[in-house]
């Protein structure tokens, strides 16, 4: 998120012309919201061999879902394979130890998944190890992979099994498989390291990473930072109460930084940060459930991420996929990560409810441009929610959670609620839905009104998108 400076306590009025502007700006950043677009297309898969399940661990068959390319062939006879050379006679579990679970360790690190040293203890590593096996080899749904080893699976495993990409390079690059929760580093397309991801949490229910403002889950936390959005290092750590949508965009990225040691960012906690798309982060991280769980970056085992700057270097591309859509096929509105925004809650003046746009959110004082962020923003330029005036609100129509998206909908009589923190109510009416010149000043009535102005067309800032609504009724206390 952008820093912002410490907000300034005296009212400045704010012209209808420096607003627009100020929405102009805002505009020109790119962060073009495409919430109402229908962003489904035809699922473009690469075809890959599946394997089988660890139960049966039969003959593999071809598929199209397998996000890489394998090629098993469980141990028989053959010598020459791991499986010849040693048979587990137990199952495998958080906690075991002994020589067969160095043995497993050995044959999981050939394959390029990172067990951390192969000790012969059975502990997170070698579990995140399994899930990434099970996930990525045996084609076990990320929900139900056990990170257990029973023979079957040491069976499977033994044979000749090659992880290729998805997308060949001839190169050093990095492949992310957002349904299987697993990152795959290729190094001239033989891949080196091989671990489990988390990535941004889902809301309740999900089973797709796209479209965002569908799926991505919302939260809200105070934290303190000591780097902002994009990694630079802040002079001194500061705290902020911020809200977002844990969003890991899928698409074609690049490595663009990277930080090494232990940082904290408007994102969460980072050690040795991998920034590929603006503030999106591989990163290592103390927890990395099976569940995607952050706040949109790519959290690794935090001592894998301290191979990291050895593996993976500036420039080199990263790929993620969504299960749907090829990367190169995303578009830029997929691939734009969500930025935070200050908590509504600790920043909010008022709430504003539009029913016949399905509006229902905090309104904050527009004292500086990045106000608007947050949402739609109350004027200090006009009268104040409760003054029995002429209050001006202003909020984005395609940026930053475009909460004026469907402003020009609203037709005559359409109701609208404003609710002030201190307990205030105003019920209002449209009288009119226009558009009007950038520096068209607020109307002159004789009535209590609201006015809600935003950009028009959308996607520009040609003219200003204007709605004036009647009061019709107040109660509470007044503020």
């Amino acid at each position: 998120s952008d820093e912002r400076a410490g907000r300034r306590s005296s009212r400045r009025s704010l012209t209808v012309a420096s607003i627009a502007a100020a929405l102009v700006l805002l505009l020109a950043g790119g962060l073009m919201w495409t919430g109402r677009r229908d962003e489904g297309r035809t699922a473009t898969s690469t075809v890959a061999d599946s394997v089988p399940s660890a139960a049966t661990a039969p003959t593999p068959s071809p598929t199209t879902t397998g996000p890489v390319t394998t090629t098993p062939t469980p141990s028989t006879s053959n010598d020459s394979t791991p499986g010849a050379a040693g048979r587990l006679t137990r199952t495998l579990t958080d906690g075991a130890s002994g020589p067969d679970v160095e043995m497993v360790q050995e044959r999981l690190a050939d394959l390029g998944f990172f067990v951390g040293p192969a000790d012969g203890v059975f502990g997170a590593l070698s579990m995140q190890a399994v899930w990434a096996y099970e996930k990525l080899v045996l084609g076990t749904p990320r929900d139900e992979a056990t990170g257990v080893v029973n023979a079957e699976m040491w069976e499977h495993m033994s044979g000749d099994i090659q992880i290729e990409p998805r997308r060949p390079t001839d190169g050093r690059h990095v492949e992310i498989y957002l349904p299987e929760q697993v990152m795959v580093v290729f190094h001239d397309d033989r891949a080196v390291a091989i671990v489990h991801v988390s990535t941004g949490e889902l809301i309740d229910g999900a089973d797709a990473f796209t479209p965002w403002y569908d799926v991505a889950a919302e939260y809200c936390e105070t934290v303190t930072i000591d780097i902002d959005t994009v990694g630079t290092p802040l002079g001194e750590a500061v705290e902020k109460a911020l809200c977002g949508r844990s969003y890991t965009p899928p698409g074609v990225f690049v490595v663009e930084r990277i930080v090494e040691g232990q940082h904290r960012g408007p994102l969460g906690g980072m050690r040795n940060p991998v920034y590929i798309n603006q503030g999106i982060a591989i990163h290592g991280a103390l927890n990395v459930p099976l569940q995607p769980a952050s706040h949109g970056t790519i959290r690794v085992n935090q001592l894998f991420s301290d191979s990291l700057p050895e593996l993976i270097g500036v420039g080199d591309p990263v790929m993620i996929w969504d299960g749907v859509t090829d990367p190169w096929d995303q578009p830029p509105e997929v691939e734009q990560m969500r930025f935070d925004y200050p908590d509504p809650n600790a920043t909010a003046i008022a709430e504003i409810d539009i029913p016949a746009i399905d509006v229902e959110l905090f309104v904050v004082p527009l004292n500086e441009p990045d106000d608007m962020k947050q949402g739609p923003a109350w004027n200090p330029g006009s009268d104040s929610i409760g003054s029995g005036g002429i209050i001006h609100i202003v909020g984005h129509r395609t940026t930053y959670g475009a909460p004026f998206f469907d402003l020009d909908q609203l037709v005559a009589d359409d109701s609208i609620e404003l609710r002030s923190a201190r307990g205030q109510s105003e019920t209002y009416v449209v009288q009119s839905n226009t558009v009007v010149d950038n520096d068209a000043p607020l109307p002159a009535l004789a009535e209590p009104a609201l006015v809600l102005d935003t950009q028009e067309p959308k996607y520009t800032q040609r003219s200003t998108r204007r709605v004036v609504a009647v009061q019709t009724g107040s109660s509470g206390e007044a503020g």
